[in-house]
């Protein structure tokens, strides 16, 4: 009997060599993809022509068919087994010290499955098939001590799937390795990025925060469930690529931070799907971009001669000032973000709706409030379509409330926040020390991060600095401000 856990490489079975005759006879192309074993017996039930030649030319098909379909499956496995080897030799000593464990984990794993009381994900066509034999195999003999395979490809398809879940657990291990086994390491790092205090139990957001329903612990909602997105992968490419440098362009590490954190991830993946030309996406959008262009002199021309508004077209925002004739404050800038779906631009025509309830809500709580939203083609790659700006803390609820009623009003849709950032954040009085400008929330994570990246640059190796600063940038951007919560 076949016991896969005896043998870590798995059986070793001499390759098919292929028939004289493949290539040279018609393959009967409907089967393809299709078990040579079920093949076999499609291929018998085949009406079978009278005359001798066509007889003798259907029964070369069939054959050729079947000795080409399993000639596939071997190849289809053996490359199977070279990309498992590669693997396995990409694991450290210790972990490959734990492989035998790890297969016996494996055959638990598939034992409960058989008998109907665990799962498998991700199970491929042919294993799909090689499980339901061993299935039917233990039904008809329930106190077998292993599956009995007496066809080869079985064998091959048996021994790598188990083989390749061992596999993946050590390669969970290893990540686990890195996130969590060490967590004195990965505290003294949340400690440094201020996303535990230190002293202070793991930090919760308010249950009545804007941001969630329940209180969370901040991990619970943090970076790791992102790490799959078009900008998160794209973001911790280039800073690892600026880390093996050996000397690290620190302003555009932080830079590639603050893009991580305000593009859209849809917008990431359709410029990489364009080859990284952007232009591709603006001629897809063109029309509604043209459309906004429009649409925003136009509503300029509307309230540029009404003293109640004052407006400020940077070319990469349009802002509106509410309450021009307030004084100037220098009270920290609380801000509330909307994420309207890629596209969907006609939203700014009902800029001049929005104004006009912020500037009631400005007079009637003697606060200065702008609105501000992509002047162009940012309208597409910004995570934040509509942000508004205000003073006092208190106003932060009315603030989102007015702005839900001004979208439901208008039938404009909102998106989750990419990558569950807080929908209430507040701006910096500091500088930005990389480039010496006005620093926004999105700048004030990415120059803590960088300045972390900077400090701990050696301490530990490349790949993990990257993606532990990516995780925490993005669970540092889902922080509420303090600000916020002392007015709740």
């Amino acid at each position: 009997m076949y016991k896969p856990e005896d043998n870590i490489l798995g059986p070793k079975v001499p390759d098919r060599q292929p028939n004289a005759n493949q290539g040279k006879l018609p393959i009967i192309s409907k089967y393809k993809g299709i078990p040579s074993e079920i093949a076999e017996e499609f291929l018998k039930g085949r009406a079978t022509p009278i005359d001798p030649e066509g007889a003798k030319q259907e029964m070369a098909s069939r054959e050729a068919t079947l000795e080409h379909l399993k000639q596939s499956e071997m190849t289809r496995e053996a490359q199977k087994e070279q990309g498992l080897s590669q693997r396995y030799a990409g694991l450290s000593e210790e972990l490959r010290n734990n492989f035998p464990e790890a297969q016996q984990k494996a055959n638990k794993l598939i034992s409960d499955y058989l008998q109907g009381t665990g799962n498998i994900e991700g199970l491929t066509k042919e294993e799909v098939f090689v499980i339901g034999k061993a299935k039917q195999a233990l039904a008809e003999n329930p106190n077998a001590q292993a599956v009995d395979f007496s066809k080869e490809i079985d064998k091959r398809v048996f021994g790598n799937l188990i083989r390749r879940i061992a596999i993946d657990g050590l390669e969970t291990k290893r990540k686990e390795d890195i996130y969590q086994n060490d967590q004195t390491r990965a505290n003294k790092i949340r400690e440094d990025l201020d996303l535990i205090p230190k002293g202070v139990k793991e930090e919760t957001i308010p249950s009545d925060s804007p941001d969630n329903s329940s209180s969370k612990p901040i991990s619970e909602i943090g970076g790791e469930k992102y790490k799959d997105l078009a900008n998160v992968k794209k973001a911790e490419k280039n800073l690892l690529q600026s880390l093996n440098t050996g000397n690290p362009d620190w302003r555009g590490i932080n830079s590639t931070l603050y893009s991580l954190l305000t593009t859209r991830s849809e917008f990431t993946e359709m410029l990489e799907a364009n080859g990284n030309d952007a232009t591709a996406i603006v001629e897809k959008f063109k029309a509604q971009l043209e459309q906004y262009k429009a649409d925003k002199e136009t509503i300029k021309k509307q309230m540029e001669g009404d003293s109640n508004y004052k407006f400020d077209d940077t070319g990469a925002w349009l802002g509106i000032d509410t309450r021009p004739e307030a004084p100037e404050s220098s009270d920290v800038s609380i801000k509330a973000y909307a994420t309207l779906p890629m596209g969907q631009t006609e939203f700014i025509k009902h800029l001049p709706d929005l104004a006009g309830r912020l500037r009631q809500l400005a007079i009637d709580s003697d606060d200065s409030i702008k609105v501000k939203v992509p002047s162009g083609a940012g309208v597409l790659s910004r995570n934040d379509t509509v942000v508004v700006h205000f003073k006092k803390g208190e106003n932060a609820e009315q603030v989102q409330k007015i702005l839900g009623e001004w979208m439901g009003k208008n039938g404009i849709s909102e998106e989750e926040r990419e990558m569950g950032r807080a929908k209430i954040a507040a701006d910096p009085k500091e500088l930005n020390p990389y480039d010496g400008k006005k620093m926004s929330f999105s700048d004030l994570v990415a120059v803590e991060i960088t300045k972390w990246i900077q400090q701990n640059y050696g301490k530990y190796d490349n790949e993990t600095l990257v993606s532990l600063a990516s995780k925490y940038a993005i669970e540092r951007s889902q922080k509420p401000p303090e600000i916020q919560k002392q007015s709740q």
